[in-house]
């Protein structure tokens, strides 16, 4: 009689049984691993079919301010990024009280998505700069001393526009995986 009502009975991971916060919690991280896939998929396709081109334009004053509003939003994309993912780091690992287990599946997955994308970001905000200093210094060896200054268009080359504009799309995206890994950890998931 036992063993026949063994078998009847649902196990306690049934998906019917599922409260609406593990479902929601589910749901965080499906949408997080979606955006993750997006921006990955996206930045591939993006490298595939930007031409590797850098075009110089004559310097004056408009474009000079254009490279600092540029490299100052990368800046601020920098320290704003450190800040999340220190704030993430300080909730998901640090706080005894908050700490993500092996079980809590769903916030280790928001949590490592956020990371990655912070991290992705942070490495190409080095890229650009790289590429910013290695352009300076090939347009500057490359000018005749005779002409007129020239500096890269960053409004108009291509290959700046990429790495800027991947490079947003990781902060932007690590930022809401990071809300929503927050979210989570913070007030969805039971406390330990």
């Amino acid at each position: 009689m036992g063993l026949l009502k063994a078998k009847t009975e649902i196990p306690d991971n049934d998906i019917r049984r599922l409260s609406p916060v593990v479902w929601l919690r589910r749901i965080l991280a499906i949408a997080s691993l979606g955006v993750t896939v997006w921006v990955v998929v996206t930045a591939i396709h993006a490298f595939r079919v930007t031409p590797d081109q850098i075009r110089v334009v004559k310097y004056d004053e408009y474009t000079a301010k254009t490279v600092d509003f540029v490299l100052g939003d990368t800046e601020r994309f920098l320290q704003v990024g450190v800040i999340v993912l220190g704030g993430l780091w300080t909730l998901g690992v640090i706080d005894k009280d908050r700490r993500i287990g092996w079980i809590d599946k769903p916030e280790l997955i928001m949590f490592i998505l956020a990371s990655l994308l912070l991290v992705a970001s942070f490495y190409l905000d080095q890229r650009l700069s790289r590429i910013v200093k290695q352009v300076y210094w090939d347009v500057g060896k490359l000018s005749d001393s005779n002409s007129p200054r020239e500096i890269a268009d960053f409004v108009d080359s291509p290959y700046i526009n990429l790495h800027y504009q991947v490079l947003v799309r990781c902060f932007y995206s690590g930022l809401v995986v990071s809300a929503l890994a927050a979210l989570s950890i913070a007030r969805l998931r039971k406390s330990p």
